[in-house]
């Protein structure tokens, strides 16, 4: 068997990267993790920064230093010109950083599990893997609904509460 056809059944990464995608890069052996999101996990951090592996992690990132500047730019009603300046920077940061952003993955095919066998998946190994669609809820809409507070003493007493 060729290096090529045996790296089509190697196992992925299981990752979930900020925009719905699976990393998809070989883990380790032993691991469902790859060497960069294995490293990544393993360091306990304070911050809920995601790692910075595509635009929407920048972004997403850029979007929490952005919310924390604001905050400390126009602490006690002033504005701290210093602040300011890297509140606009980064601003400026995150608006080039909108085209290597890609929000809307689209979305072919729903799976239940993270850690989904990629044999099983035809999109596993190429590049066109697409996100996760989250599952439709049923709702019987025939279904006569109270509204809530509007159960009198006598419906309770039929209940049995």
């Amino acid at each position: 068997m060729s290096n090529l056809a045996r790296s089509r059944h190697t196992p992925r990464c299981c990752h979930v990267k900020t925009n719905g995608l699976h990393c998809g890069s070989p883990a380790l052996r032993g691991n469902v993790l790859c060497f960069f999101h294995d490293k990544w996990l393993a360091n306990a951090a304070d911050d809920i920064l995601p790692p910075l592996e595509d635009g929407n992690g920048v972004q997403f990132s850029l979007m929490y230093v952005v919310a924390r500047l604001r905050k400390e730019a126009f602490r006690d009603g002033r504005a701290d010109i210093p602040a300011v300046k890297q509140l606009l920077y980064a601003l400026q940061t995150a608006s080039n950083n909108l085209r290597h952003c890609n929000f809307d993955p689209q979305l072919k095919r729903s799976t239940t599990s993270a850690f989904a066998d990629p044999d099983q998946d035809d999109n596993a190994a190429g590049d066109d893997r697409v996100a996760q669609a989250p599952s439709p809820v049923a709702v019987d809409l025939d279904v006569p609904r109270k509204p809530v507070g509007s159960i009198h003493h006598g419906d309770a007493e039929a209940h049995g509460d």
